[in-house]
């Protein structure tokens, strides 16, 4: 009698990878933060409006972190004058943004419940860095 061998089945699947940007929006320009969450945040500065500009900044940063797989890209910042073509634009691209109350800002570490101030850099470094949590989807403004 023969014996067969079997060798088990092994469904292969590619990691879907993903971008988190955040934004610092202001009149004449914006302050990009591209993060993938592995390595440190990349940070562009881009005319105001300049739609463009923030798709290569999304491509150099897919680049940087040789994602080969279409990266699901989420996004936020807080609401503003720019907000609601800015979300308009960035859905219609694909990314999952978020617009955020600025008054809902994390806080957590303020003594006796203060807010703490932070610099534009950090808070920025902190949004790009940290994936979206479904949490926020209740402190954030939709359109």
């Amino acid at each position: 009698m023969q014996a067969t061998q079997t060798s088990p089945q092994v469904k292969v699947a590619a990691i879907r990878s993903e971008l988190f940007i955040s934004f610092e929006l202001s009149d004449k320009s914006w302050k990009v933060t591209v993060s993938d969450g592995h390595r440190g945040p990349s940070r562009y500065s881009v005319d105001a409006g300049d739609k463009d500009a923030v798709a290569h900044c999304i491509e150099r940063a897919r680049e940087r972190g040789k994602l080969d797989v279409p990266p699901q890209v989420h996004s936020r910042y807080e609401a503003g004058r720019d907000s609601w073509w800015l979300h308009r634009w960035l859905t219609g691209q694909g990314i999952d943004n978020i617009v955020v109350d600025s008054a809902s800002k994390d806080v957590n570490g303020a003594p006796g419940g203060r807010r703490r101030i932070v610099s534009i850099r950090q808070a920025s470094d902190d949004d790009a860095a940290s994936p979206i949590s479904a949490s926020e989807s209740g402190q954030c403004c939709t359109s």
